[in-house]
């Protein structure tokens, strides 16, 4: 393996990658877990990155992401095997743990070169989910970092996220509230850390689909006027409703979503093929130099068609931000967050493991009651 240094030109490698694991991860099978972390590393090229970013969404079942013991077992976990295959991979160079955060099912987790200095760091985790609990959400982790001695301190912001499912006007507006909600929450818990004026990353399933019934996603051709014409989310940041200040680099890949499981090109007939897995990444100053990018969709080799989701990566060379070309990012609107105490009520419902035998209908009507009687306090 090739390795490259950036630190001549100012410049930060990073790779981002999104998986949504459609609550199946391999961790039992510690040969097809290994191939899968190998994969999410190598997916840009063989070289070495300064900082390696990892966003997972139902990583776990449900009810065990809310009970939150087992997603701190699963990341530690895959922690120890990023580290060793990153060993393996480029020997030259040492990596170490700069953070991880998780909130339900959905979780980011954020590795670096050893000599890379970190002298502040914070997390935070925004519920998105039905009455407040952790079936959808955002996690973040932000840290100042500091490469080498002609650098100045850079705030790095990663956000991982699963947002509001399903198709219609109702849900795409959810999305919205849900992005929105979790922003808000990085505004306020990462304020000390400059949050809006460092180099933000926002990724996950994001859930934004295609609006167009018609669409045939086995033509590439299809591709490029569907996402200009049919696509939410690029409709919704033409009409600035959304990552205001955010870039994204164009989309040649096909739809991440909805795939058959143990298929490698079969799209499932109950969903419209979308492109509901993104990375996006804080827009940087005009003229301000950058490196190289890709953006791409990994190949649903076999093992890699555990889930219903494509992974999706992004490698790419950011500058140094220094006083004179910081810029604060713009948050469209700040909202609150939803109920803590009803989301607990909700999570804690969830976590216990006998809930997965109950009939649904109880465990619903239960939370529809507590949440009336909660409002007629």
């Amino acid at each position: 393996m090739s390795t490259t240094n950036s630190d001549s030109n100012g410049l930060w490698d990073v790779s981002v990658v999104t998986l949504n694991c459609a609550r199946d991860f391999p961790f039992r099978d510690q040969q097809e877990k290994l191939a899968i972390l190998k994969e999410l590393i190598t997916f840009n090229s063989n070289n070495a990155q300064d900082i390696y970013a990892f966003g997972f969404q139902e990583l776990v079942r449900i009810w065990e992401g809310a009970g939150k013991i087992r997603m701190e077992a699963a990341l530690i976990d895959i922690l120890k095997d990023i580290l060793d295959i990153l060993d393996e991979l480029f020997p030259q160079n040492n990596y170490k743990k700069l953070g991880y955060s998780y909130v339900g099912a959905t979780a980011v987790l954020v590795v670096g070169k050893e000599t890379i200095e970190c002298h502040d760091s914070a997390s935070t985790t925004s519920n998105c989910g039905k009455f407040g609990s952790t079936l959808k959400g955002g996690t973040a982790y932000s840290f100042r970092l500091k490469k080498n001695e002609s650098t100045v301190l850079q705030t790095f912001t990663f956000i991982s996220c699963h947002l509001n499912a399903n198709e219609g006007e109702d849900n795409m507006t959810s999305r919205i509230n849900d992005y929105d909600r979790i922003m808000t929450q990085c505004n306020r818990d990462f304020s000390d850390l400059e949050f809006r004026k460092g180099h933000i990353f926002v990724f996950g399933d994001l859930n934004f689909r295609v609006n167009d019934p018609n669409f045939k996603a086995h033509i590439a051709s299809e591709w490029e006027p569907t996402l200009r014409k049919h696509e939410e989310l690029n409709h919704l940041r033409a009409k600035h409703v959304i990552f205001r200040g955010f870039d994204e680099q164009p989309v040649t890949f096909p739809p991440t979503y909805k795939y058959k499981v143990g298929d490698m090109i079969s799209y499932n007939n109950k969903r419209i093929p979308s492109w509901c897995d993104r990375i996006l990444y804080k827009k940087y100053p005009s003229g301000l130099p950058m490196g190289k990018a890709r953006y791409e969709s990994l190949e649903r080799v076999r093992h890699m068609q555990f889930t219903d989701h494509q992974a999706v990566g992004l490698a790419i060379q950011v500058p140094d931000l220094t006083k004179d070309n910081k810029h604060e990012l713009e948050l469209i609107r700040l909202l609150e967050p939803l109920n803590e105490t009803l989301g607990y009520f909700a999570d804690t419902l969830l976590a216990y493991e006998w809930l997965r035998r109950s009939t649904p209908v109880y465990i619903l009507a239960a939370l529809i009651l507590f949440y009336f009687f909660y409002n007629l306090l």
